[in-house]
């Protein structure tokens, strides 16, 4: 009798005997709270984390469409001068935009656009039109002001002006801008965007003497308002 008392205290000091474990306070708590409180906090933790998961795109995605491929067309201006007095040209701008080529959903997301423009310009000696091709690599931020998110872009085009005072003539224009981006929808964007160019067309010549007109390097802007919509 006194062996078999001594064999299980020494077995209970070693921590041999069975061990039931207490459940977690959560756990327990879960158990005493009622069947319709406890549905309640479950939707309601499912509900926030739906939120969450529909949020965190938009901080990625910023002033960009949610698909990847997004087409843009704009109301499009700006200014050329012939050498003697400048002009201020309406016409359009129409781009395919590749969305997210890189992103960080701390700084926001860069997008690569590629497309044509097109504008008339009124001078003395008659009306210019201006069209070319250009690529505009742009960078939207993550965080928006309101209900705009700001974005900084860049634009290379090549250009050709024509009319029937002189013979056409080529050249480019460089430079950088930004604009501000208001999603409408997840598909479509409202955008607003000012950029400053630096424009050069070299010479033409005139039709009836041939005389010789040059287009000087020109620091001109360039602005823009259209909708872009998500492919």
């Amino acid at each position: 009798m006194t062996a078999h008392r001594t064999a299980s205290i020494t077995a209970e000091g070693l921590g041999v005997l069975p061990f039931h474990a207490t459940p977690p306070l959560h756990a327990r708590l879960a158990r005493t709270m009622p069947t319709s409180i406890r549905s309640r906090c479950i939707a309601r933790t499912h509900l926030a984390a739906l939120v969450v998961a529909l949020a965190l795109p938009s901080l990625a995605i910023g002033a960009q469409s949610a698909q990847s491929v997004s087409a843009q067309l704009s109301l499009f201006g700006t200014t050329l001068s012939d050498g003697s007095g400048s002009s201020t040209g309406l016409g359009a701008e129409g781009q395919l935009r590749l969305n997210r080529v890189a992103t960080s959903e701390r700084l926001g997301a860069l997008s690569l656009g590629a497309g044509g423009q097109w504008t008339s310009h009124d001078f003395r000696t008659g009306a210019v039109t201006l069209q070319g091709l250009f690529v505009e690599p742009r960078f939207a931020f993550a965080r928006r002001i309101g209900a705009v998110y700001p974005y900084l872009s860049a634009r290379l085009a090549w250009l050709q002006q024509s009319s029937a005072a002189w013979s056409s003539s080529s050249g480019s224009a460089f430079g950088a801008g930004g604009g501000l981006a208001w999603p409408v929808t997840s598909r479509v964007n409202v955008d607003l965007g000012l950029s400053w160019l630096s424009q050069s067309l070299g010479t033409a010549r005139t039709a009836r003497s041939g005389l010789a007109v040059s287009f000087p390097t020109l620091s001109s802007w360039a602005g823009k308002i259209g909708l872009s919509v998500g492919l």
